[in-house]
C-alpha cells in the first residue's frame, strides 16, 4: 500500500515539473524575443508625420491702415509688397501661353484708386508708381529685392485732422495652379515674419522713421494733417534687420543691475 502511495506520488512530481519546465520555457522564449528594427522607410515617415515645415514666401504684401477717430474714418485698401517674375505665364484670346514681362506682371496685380463718393474722406494711394502707368493706385508691388521703396500719399478732407498710421500683415502670397488668365494666389499670414523686422515707415515732411515692429509689437505713427489736405510718406525694406536704441527705462534697469 505505502509503495503505491510512493509511486503516485513520484508520479504526480513528475507531472508537476514537467509542467512547470514547459510554462518556464514558453516565457523564456517570450522574455528573450528581440524587438524588431524599424526600417529606414518607416523612419522617414515617422520623420515627415512630426516635422513642421515653415515656408519661405517670396512674393507677399503689406496693408496699410489709416484712421480718423475724431470722424470716424478708417482706410485699409492699400496694399504694397513683391512679385516673382520667373516662369509666370498668361493665356491670351489666342489660347497660346505666354511669359510675362515685368509691366505685364505689375499690371495684372495694380489697382487703381477711386475718386472719393462723399465730401468727407480719408485714404492712402501710391501716384505715380514705378513700372506703371501714370496714375492714382490702391495697389503697388515691385519685383523682387532685398532692399526696397515704395512711395504713398495719405489724402484727408480734413486739413486738421488727427491721423494714426499703422499696417496689417505680413501676408506671403501662394501661387494657385491651374489658372486659366493670369496668375492667381492664396494670402497666408505670417504675423512673425523675418521681413517686419526690415521694414519702417518714413514720414517725409519730418524725416521721422518709425519701425513698424518694435521690441515684437506693432508699431503706429500719429500725426496731424498740419493745415494740408495730403501728406506723402514712403515704406523701406532695409536688407538686414533694423537695429533700435532701447527705451531709457531698458537702459536705466541695466544700469541698475
Amino acid at each position: 500500500m505505502n509503495l503505491m502511495i510512493e509511486k503516485i506520488c513520484h508520479k504526480n512530481q513528475l507531472i508537476v515539473l514537467f509542467t512547470s519546465i514547459l510554462l518556464f520555457s514558453s516565457f523564456s522564449c517570450y522574455a528573450i524575443k528581440e524587438p524588431e528594427v524599424p526600417s529606414a522607410k518607416n523612419i522617414k515617415q515617422v520623420k515627415a508625420a512630426t516635422e513642421v515645415v515653415v515656408k519661405d514666401f517670396d512674393e507677399w504684401f503689406v496693408r496699410l491702415v489709416v484712421k480718423d477717430n475724431t470722424a470716424n474714418l478708417e482706410d485699409k485698401s492699400a496694399l504694397l509688397g513683391q512679385l516673382r517674375l520667373d516662369n509666370t505665364k498668361i493665356k491670351k484670346q489666342s489660347k497660346n501661353l505666354k511669359t510675362l514681362s515685368e509691366f505685364e506682371l505689375l499690371k495684372q496685380h495694380s489697382l487703381k484708386s477711386m475718386p472719393p463718393f462723399s465730401g468727407k474722406y480719408l485714404y492712402a494711394i501710391f501716384i505715380d508708381p514705378k513700372g506703371l502707368s501714370k496714375g492714382n493706385y490702391k495697389t503697388n508691388f515691385h519685383l523682387n529685392a532685398i532692399e526696397d521703396n515704395w512711395r504713398f500719399t495719405i489724402k484727408s478732407s480734413d486739413p486738421k485732422a488727427e491721423i494714426e498710421l499703422s499696417w496689417d500683415g505680413l501676408y506671403g502670397l501662394e501661387r494657385k495652379s491651374g489658372s486659366s488668365n493670369g496668375q492667381k494666389y492664396q494670402s497666408i499670414y505670417r504675423p512673425n515674419d523675418e521681413r517686419l523686422r526690415k521694414i519702417a515707415i518714413i514720414d517725409e515732411l519730418t524725416g521721422k522713421e518709425i519701425p513698424i515692429l518694435m521690441y515684437g509689437e506693432k508699431k503706429t505713427h500719429s500725426f496731424n494733417m498740419g493745415g494740408v489736405s495730403q501728406r506723402l510718406f514712403s515704406v523701406h525694406l532695409y536688407p538686414k534687420n533694423i537695429r533700435m536704441k532701447p527705451p531709457m527705462a531698458v537702459v536705466y534697469q541695466l544700469l541698475l543691475n
